[in-house]
């Protein structure tokens, strides 16, 4: 039996990373895993102690992210490291969203003093110290006779409809994703039940998205789950091809009727074989420092921090010298890997990454005249040529066409800048036999630009 996810004093529990490491061998879990919140540290102290004692050890964290649009619903993130130590950037960018907690914490403060509450926020950090949460306020509260339980606490002043909560700085899913992915870690949805979906379909839709964004993998096994939730989410598992994970989620003392390893009620008893799926799973990624990064510029040209498509503004520099690596052997892991991110995306894109790149094929049809004329410039069967009356977006540098004369090879220079597409695999057909160096114009008010819906 193994548990996956635990918490130790570090972030929001109450055993010690020694006591932790002790109750895993004490009740012969074969792997445990620590997942404080935001930080290593519960796991750096508790490695050489389970070493010591033969326990399978794993590393990992816990992170707290936000939807796009929504300031009320947290996603939680786990990554899990199970080849590799964390690099140091990744612990440098766990530092800043302490920084950002320490900062909700003290608003939280004057939020509570406002409502008339004696309390100061050195008094709930000697019970957090550098990770102190919610969970140290409600505490607090709890000593000084507020509240009678953690309940209480959250619903009346800390929980996230509570009149008093205070939204602290989280990164966007899609960037924490990227962030793990990019460090060689695997991205797991923790406990999918508290995504708080009533229509399981639209539950279903999100992990779907987040798949699409890089997640690899979901807690199937949880102390909140029944039965009847983690076949669904195995369900989803087979579906969205995400590696299976699991654990109780402990807390110690602070959450009495979750156990390490049996989770609520002896819900859970996950075997050994989850953990080597996972091993498994991650083998499959590119552990190669320079994929990672590769990945991570990828991500860059197409997404902005909130993980959302950037359409017509791609960082297309980027893209220009990124492309010309897509062909380089030791890369090809890396470029399927970015292709299929971009698969919900390609009707808005003329071109995808490939290991084996093809042409993108634009055919023209031309009005002999004095100078020719371009009657009709299509792609995938979908016109590109409009006029002022049809489209009022100029924003691609194609449009500057409508001014001058062209040639061919311009015109490849132009659509290839436009929509960052390497210039060597533009081809334009033309229905007549012109010379290269034939000039042409675009029709009076005439402009090329890519259709609002996209080219299936």
């Amino acid at each position: 039996m193994i548990d996956l996810h635990s918490h130790t004093n570090e972030s929001d529990g109450t055993f010690t990373p020694e006591e932790l490491v002790n109750l895993a061998m004490e009740r012969k879990l074969d792997a445990l895993a620590i997942s404080d919140h935001d930080t290593f540290a519960g796991f750096d102290q508790a490695l050489p102690i389970a070493q010591a004692g033969g326990l399978d050890l794993v590393c990992g964290v816990e992170l707290s992210t936000r939807i796009k649009g929504s300031k009320l619903r947290t996603v939680h993130l786990l990554a899990y490291f199970l080849h590799q130590p964390p690099p140091p950037d990744f612990r440098e960018w766990l530092g800043e969203l302490i920084t950002g907690r320490r900062d909700r914490n003290q608003r939280l403060i004057t939020s509570l003093q406002e409502q008339g509450l004696d309390i100061t926020l050195p008094e709930v950090e000697r019970m957090g110290r550098t990770l102190t949460g919610r969970p140290h306020f409600a505490r607090i509260l709890i000593d000084k006779g507020y509240v009678s339980s953690f309940d209480e606490a959250f619903r009346r002043y800390l929980g996230e409809s509570a009149p008093s909560y205070v939204e602290r700085f989280a990164p966007y899913v899609p960037e924490a994703i990227h962030r793990v992915n990019l460090a060689g870690g695997l991205p797991v949805i923790a406990h999918p039940i508290r995504l708080g979906y009533r229509d399981a379909a639209e539950e279903e839709k999100f992990i779907g998205e987040l798949r699409d964004a890089g997640l690899r993998g979901i807690e199937v096994f949880h102390s909140d789950h029944r039965q009847a939730d983690m076949e669904r989410y195995a369900g989803l598992a087979r579906k969205f091809n995400l590696a299976v994970t699991g654990g109780s989620d402990f807390h110690g003392t602070v959450k009495p009727q979750i156990s390490l390893g049996t989770g609520c009620n002896e819900n859970l008893n996950i075997p050994k074989s989850i953990l080597d799926n996972l091993r498994a799973e991650l083998a499959q990624l590119p552990l190669d420092p320079a994929m990672h990064l590769l990945n991570g510029m990828f991500f860059e040209a197409y997404f902005n921090k909130a993980g959302e498509f950037r359409g017509r503004k791609l960082k297309g520099r980027y893209l220009d010298r990124l492309f010309k690596l897509q062909t380089v052997k030791k890369f090809a892991p890396s470029i399927d890997f970015i292709r299929k991110a971009l698969q919900p995306y390609k009707i808005h894109l003329p071109i995808l990454p490939s290991a084996t790149p093809g042409s993108v094929e634009f055919v023209m049809t031309v009005r002999r005249s004095d100078p020719p004329r371009v009657k009709s410039l299509k792609l995938r069967g979908r016109e590109l040529l409009t006029t002022d009356e049809e489209e009022e977006d100029f924003s691609t540098d194609v449009w500057k066409l409508s001014f001058v004369k062209f040639t061919i090879e311009r015109l490849t220079r132009r659509l290839a800048e436009a929509w960052s597409i390497p210039p060597e695999q533009v081809k334009i057909l033309c229905d007549q036999k012109l010379d290269r160096k034939t000039e042409f114009r675009l029709p009076k008010g005439g402009s090329i630009t890519w259709p609002e819906g996209g080219i299936s």
